[in-house]
């Protein structure tokens, strides 16, 4: 058979061609790089652009999230008048906290463009921070939902800050107040008045005290957060077997429901509470809390107690790049782990310190020592995904002689001043429940939050201790074990 003749197109390509298609492939490529930071993410629940002004409003959102969690109230005062433009809203801080002071969030135009800035009055000179630039619209402000008016209302729980920048970017800040305003009556009776009666002509005048009712707003200073809150689930706290539940401060319980049990001691199992109050909320009751099982005998509060970590805030995935990890990882780093991660086989595992967010749950087994120094950890979807991702999420699982170890971020970190010492909470929208069993253990020196969900400590010796520890619910069975404060 004859071989066809060679055709110039078949001679391959000459150095001069290659390094002219190597450059052109150069600057495809950094084409598809920008179209892939322009993809269209979901923010505050509007359809926006980009990743880099996400990023650029981190830090307007660390900033909000902190001064709106230490104010005292809103107020009409305002920080940094001379700088012009409108105050968004002005947040008197609290005056037991670090910075007493008065911050104002302002709307500036400078040189034609829309900007967000802080002016701080702690203590000396204005302090002016621009946090955000070339804004379509000027940024608007809400108190729980609705416009903020100091002078009626000074005390909202919820501030919101809404931004949309030039490229349609629209975010919304919001911040929850830890300090409540509790109202107080004030009764006062008038020196009496006379009054006359018209139902004859010869009835005599009546005197009657004039009584009048005021009320007003008494500010509450922020105080820590107890050690164990069980926010009320759909049955009370329960311990079985021989659980035991050991507090090292305040140990608050809600009730589940209005004169249901909230506590309930089966048993040989036993609380023990030290150095703090030991309430459950009227007219709930606690079943089996005999001398031998409960020290001290549970009063009563006559107020269910709020979340103190409600504010916190869904981590966002500027500066997080996407990771997985397998059974046999040795070392894990800072990111947004798509998938389930299950650690098992045996050995330590590392966590660098950083923000770690877990969409599918993160399980720990077999003899693995997962130990994360300076890390939080969040069980759910970041913040630019929708709510149903969270909603679908996985679990926190400790077990078969695995141990997970945690401290909370560094002081140096910039989001320590959002999450403080909170080293492991899960989304709202979550409502999988987390277990310790077996011989797992998981330890804790900052908080741990669990809003929706209940820690399950199921059977051998599993062990839970912790700074703090919010949950919906918490049950101990078996041999469990769990320490707090």
């Amino acid at each position: 058979m004859t071989r066809p003749a060679a055709r110039r197109n078949d001679r391959g390509l000459s150095l001069v061609e290659l390094l002219i298609g190597t450059g052109l492939l150069s600057l495809l490529g950094l084409g598809m790089i920008a179209m892939s930071l322009g993809t269209v993410a979901r923010v505050a629940s509007d359809q926006v652009k980009g990743g880099g002004e996400a990023s650029s409003l981190q830090l307007a959102s660390t900033y909000f999230a902190r001064d709106v969690s230490g104010a005292q109230a809103i107020t009409t005062q305002q920080c940094g008048a001379g700088l012009g433009g409108d105050a968004l809203v002005s947040l008197a801080l609290s005056g037991s906290g670090p910075q007493p002071g008065l911050v104002t969030y302002r709307s500036l135009v400078v040189a034609g463009s829309q900007q967000l800035v802080r002016a701080a009055c702690i203590g000396g000179p204005i302090d002016r921070t621009t946090l955000a630039e070339h804004l379509r619209t000027e940024p608007t402000v809400t108190c729980d939902g609705v416009p903020c008016q100091p002078e009626a209302d000074p005390a909202p729980r919820l501030v919101s800050l809404r931004v949309t920048t030039s490229t349609g970017l629209s975010v919304t800040l919001d911040g929850v107040r830890r300090i409540r305003v509790l109202p107080t009556t004030t009764t006062t009776t008038s020196p009496p008045t006379t009054v006359a009666t018209t139902t004859t002509p010869t009835t005599a005048p009546t005197t009657v005290p004039t009584t009048t009712t005021t009320t007003t707003s008494t500010i509450v200073p922020p105080t820590a957060p107890p050690r164990l809150l069980a926010l009320s689930g759909s049955g009370p706290v329960r311990l079985v077997g021989s659980g035991a539940l050991v507090v090292a401060g305040a140990a608050y319980f809600n009730a589940p429901a209005v004169g249901a049990v909230a506590l309930s001691v089966e048993g040989g199992s036993s609380v023990t509470v030290t150095g703090g109050a030991f309430s459950l909320q009227a007219p709930s009751t606690c079943s089996g809390c005999d001398p031998w099982k409960a020290s001290p005998a549970p009063n009563s509060m006559s107020q269910g107690q709020p979340d103190p970590f409600a504010g916190l805030p869904v981590p966002s995935r500027s500066g997080l790049v996407d990771r997985t990890c397998s059974k046999k990882c040795t070392s894990m780093q800072p990111g947004v782990y798509t998938t389930a991660v299950s650690l098992t086989g045996g050995g330590p595992v590392t966590m660098a310190p950083g923000v770690y967010v877990f969409r599918k749950g993160l399980s720990v087994a077999g003899n693995i020592a997962l130990v994360g120094h300076g890390v939080l950890v969040f069980n759910g979807c970041e913040r630019e995904q929708p709510e149903s991702c969270s909603a679908s999420g996985g679990a926190i699982s400790v077990g078969a002689s695995g141990s997970l170890d945690l401290t909370p971020l560094d002081a140096s970190h910039p989001l320590r001043a959002v999450y403080g010492n909170t080293t492991l909470f899960q989304a709202a929208a979550n409502a999988t429940g987390a277990s310790v069993n077996g011989s797992g253990r998981v330890t804790s020196t900052g908080a741990i939050h669990f809003p929706r969900t209940s820690i399950v400590d199921v059977g051998g010796s599993g062990q839970v201790t912790a700074g703090w520890l919010v949950a919906q619910n918490l049950s101990i069975s078996g041999n469990g074990r769990v320490r707090v404060g």
